[in-house]
């Protein structure tokens, strides 16, 4: 008895080619990979701050003032998100008062914060960097996670991008997100 087997031909370039997105699928890419990036910029402005704040109090929405907020879109539902919050503030006329810039959702969670407790009242502005990662379980919409750019002051203002003496953009203030697989 004899079996005899037909199979298509095919051509092999032409399979190869189907098989060669031009990059990795996102969900392919190996832990810990960036899918996405972004810069949000603060713009120069200067933000109201007086009230009573102390180095043990937690940055919350209640103890903190608002300075803008962002909306980072994402490819991926579960990937996570990170990044750094680096830039100048200046806290003119704050001899001796604790401050903070912190990174939260419209909730309670914290994702990132800077204190310093300013000595001196000049029109001398100071880094407030931290890096922050955000796991997705506070925010509403893991696609497009909104954060929020607080700050708080015992002085009477903060001013964001901006000297105390001025509105030009500066002293940038910059926030750097990160999609990263998990």
């Amino acid at each position: 008895m004899t079996v005899r087997i037909t199979k298509p031909e095919f051509n092999l370039r032409e399979k190869l080619t189907e098989l060669d997105y031009g990059r990795v699928p996102y969900e392919k890419m190996p832990k810990g990979s960036v899918i996405s990036s972004a810069v949000w910029n603060v713009p120069a402005t200067a933000i109201t701050t007086s009230g009573s704040w102390a180095y043990n109090t937690t940055p919350t929405n209640a103890a903190t003032y608002a300075v803008a907020n962002f909306t980072f879109k994402k490819k991926l539902s579960s990937s996570i998100v990170q990044g750094i919050a680096v830039g100048h503030v200046d806290v003119n006329g704050a001899t001796g008062h604790p401050t903070v810039v912190s990174l939260v959702n419209n909730g309670t969670a914290v994702y990132g914060a800077a204190y310093r407790h300013q000595r001196v009242q000049n029109q001398e502005p100071d880094a407030y960097t931290f890096a922050f990662e955000d796991d997705m379980k506070a925010q509403d919409d893991p696609l497009n996670p909104v954060y929020y750019l607080r700050c708080h002051s015992s002085a009477t203002t903060m001013y964001f991008s901006r000297m105390n003496a001025g509105s030009t953009e500066n002293n940038p203030y910059r926030v750097f997100f990160q999609e990263v697989v998990q």
